[in-house]
C-alpha cells in the first residue's frame, strides 16, 4: 500500500494486510508503534497529532513510513488478567 493509504476494517481473513506487529519503542515504556506485516508501514493518525483524541475513527487512521511523529506513537495499557 502506498504511504497515506487509509485503514479499512473487515472481518478477520488471515491475510497479511490485517496483521499488525507491536514494536515497543523503549524498554519499560508504554509507547509502541504498530507495523503492518504486509508492507511494514506504521499505523498513523492523520492530520494534527495534537487534535487526536480517544474518539479517533477508522477514517482518521492510515499507514505511513516511520517519520518520528507522535501521531504514530500509541499507548499500550494492560487491563485485567491478560
Amino acid at each position: 500500500m502506498k504511504a497515506g493509504g487509509g485503514i479499512d476494517f473487515y472481518a478477520p481473513n488471515g491475510q497479511e494486510n490485517q496483521k499488525w506487529l507491536p514494536i515497543i519503542a523503549v524498554l519499560g515504556s508504554h509507547a509502541a508503534y504498530f507495523a503492518n506485516e504486509q508492507d511494514n508501514q506504521l499505523l498513523d493518525v492523520r492530520g494534527d497529532p495534537g487534535a487526536a483524541s480517544t474518539t479517533t475513527s477508522a477514517h482518521d487512521l492510515d499507514q505511513w513510513p516511520l517519520d518520528g511523529g507522535i501521531n504514530q506513537r500509541w499507548s499500550v495499557t494492560v487491563q485485567g488478567n491478560h
